[in-house]
């Protein structure tokens, strides 16, 4: 009898639904309730100011609706229809929510920067707004969904009612288009930008995309330069592959790459900017290339691009992780390579080289429970300095200017710039605060790379050299957008300008690089495509790979 009272009750309240209805029910509610930042960019790139307009506003919404609804039409039945809508007004709460807060889009890149974040950089975005969002859009809808009385047809006539659906909303959708195609045209050729905000359509195309792309390519590793020899004049005998004592046989070649973290080149005082956020490197001999462009807007993509055979324009993650990288080429031919990560991995790129990451190190005074500061990638570091004979590549990856919780990334006596946002919830501090504590994170960075020159110095007899390159920049507010994941080809300057710095040891320029030659060119574009054939110059590979019009230093050896 309760049973059945309790049936009559939700009845009341509820009025049973087709599962027909129920799916564009579901897709009226979340264009409505989801899509904030959708319809703020469509009412500024369309705006309402004739009948026209107001008739294509209704018609995008009807395309958009029709849309959503036939793809949920695929989920109808009964044992899977509530669950999944459960789980996408969830998942569809936290893309409204970063939407609203950072700005950006959603894309297939922004689902592998989520796919392969750890918890420290996922626990970031973790606030009291975060947890509104989830309740009212997510957890809220999914408790109602629950209480929905849904009346499902047997499984035959759901298949016709399914399939009649179906046709329905792409006759809607063919009707639409037709009539306002040039309205339609126009739209997404000047504001491409716009399908990667509508939610959840974005991240149910990017996802499976990206999935199918991880699974499905190649398990088998593809070599790259087969014919890499090292010249004759940069040989250097080892332990490793000779009987002859090298004790006193000196370092031939040692540098030290630097990938730093969303730092933005028109933030670094030596391109120009007004604020001193490079003191101590100003004072360095150094040269500063001052256009710089990087592969991607995104870590997970440009640290791959940057040490990969392929450019920009060719590079694909997927594609490129079944081929070996320049690391690869350079151990190969005797150069010994490792990599020291403060920044969640090196995203496939050191799968076969000597790797530590430093971010696990228990060091009380750079470390917490959750991260450590990127001094941590000088500990013990002077060991690998010592090595004798090997020619060295160490690579160094920071932390660096990470978002959204800048003022983590700096200790106490950085913190130069006041006042600092405390808050990875950008939007509850002033612009001004924001700029203050990404400010403080380049001040550290220079102090770090002040400290590697230095230690440098201490090997006079070396030819060592310094190179600094960020994976991508970063943007801070300006049009309301934060951080860096854009889209290449709709991404901000800030986003693709990078810092680029290279310093040079007495002996290095003495012996192999001209200095004169090399600060003609620090103003000329360069891009991360360059990485893989500067690495190979600078430590004298011969291999057809080699493209000296993509090298940083063709031209600029003593003796070419």
């Amino acid at each position: 009898m309760n049973s059945n009272m309790s049936s009559k009750t939700k009845a009341m309240f509820f009025p049973r639904l087709s599962p027909a209805f129920f799916s564009l029910l579901t897709a009226i509610l979340l264009l409505l309730l989801y899509n904030a930042s959708f319809w703020r960019h469509f009412f500024q790139a369309a705006p309402m100011v004739s009948l026209r307009s107001w008739l294509f506003g209704a018609s995008c919404f009807l395309v958009l609706a029709a849309i959503l609804k036939f793809f949920l039409s695929l989920v109808a039945f009964k044992t899977l229809q509530k669950p999944f809508i459960m789980a996408l007004f969830l998942v569809s709460a936290f893309c409204t929510y970063f939407l609203s807060e950072y700005g950006g889009a959603f894309d297939g890149s922004m689902v592998q920067n989520v796919l392969e974040s750890n918890s420290a950089e996922l626990g970031e975005y973790f606030n009291l707004k975060v947890v509104i969002y989830a309740l009212l859009l997510g957890v809220l809808p999914g408790w109602l969904v629950t209480r929905l009385p849904i009346q499902y047809p047997r499984f035959k006539k759901q298949l016709l009612t399914m399939f009649v659906s179906m046709i329905t909303t792409l006759l809607i959708v063919l009707i639409n288009v037709s009539v306002f195609f040039n309205d339609y045209r126009t739209l997404l050729q000047q504001h491409s930008k716009l399908p990667l905000l509508v939610n959840p359509l974005n991240y149910l195309y990017a996802t499976p995309a990206y999935i199918f792309q991880k699974t499905t390519a190649p398990l088998h590793l593809m070599t790259i330069a087969d014919d890499a020899v090292m010249s004759p004049a940069n040989t250097t005998q080892t332990a490793q592959t000779s009987n002859i004592s090298t004790a006193a046989t000196p370092v031939k070649k040692l540098l030290i790459l630097v990938i730093g973290e969303a730092a933005r080149a028109d933030h670094f005082h030596l391109n120009g900017y007004s604020r001193n956020t490079n003191p101590q490197l100003a004072k360095q001999d150094l040269l500063n290339f001052s256009q710089v462009s990087a592969c991607a807007t995104a870590t997970a993509v440009s640290v791959p691009c940057m040490f990969s055979i392929f450019d920009r324009q060719h590079f694909d993650v997927n594609h490129a992780r079944n081929y070996e990288s320049v690391l690869d080429v350079l151990r190969k031919v005797g150069v010994g390579v490792s990599w020291r990560d403060n920044n969640g991995g090196c995203k496939g790129t050191c799968d076969r080289s000597p790797y530590e990451d430093v971010s696990k190190l228990n060091i009380p005074t750079l470390c917490d429970r959750q991260e450590c500061f990127d001094e941590v990638l000088l500990h013990n570091l002077q060991k690998e300095l010592d090595t004798p004979v090997q020619n060295q590549l160490i690579v160094l990856h920071q932390k660096g200017s990470h978002g959204p919780a800048y003022f983590k990334r700096t200790p106490q006596a950085f913190k130069k710039f006041l006042p600092e946002c405390q808050a990875s919830q950008l939007k509850s501090c002033t612009r001004q605060a924001i700029v203050n504590a990404y400010d403080n994170s380049l001040l550290y960075t220079d102090d770090l790379l002040n400290q590697l020159i230095e230690q440098l110095k201490q090997k006079p007899n070396v030819q060592s050299a310094l190179l600094y390159l960020s994976d991508h920049g970063e943007s801070l507010g300006e049009n309301n957008l934060y951080l860096h994941g854009m889209p290449y080809n709709i991404a901000p300057r800030a986003q693709t300008h990078i810092p680029m710095l290279m310093w040079l040891s007495p002996a290095l320029k003495q012996s192999h690089i001209d200095m004169a030659c090399l600060k003609k060119k620090i103003d000329q574009p360069y891009s991360h495509d360059g990485l893989f054939h500067m690495l190979l110059s600078f430590f004298e590979v011969k291999t057809n790979a080699y493209q000296p019009s993509l090298d940083w230093l063709a031209g600029c050896s003593i003796g070419s």
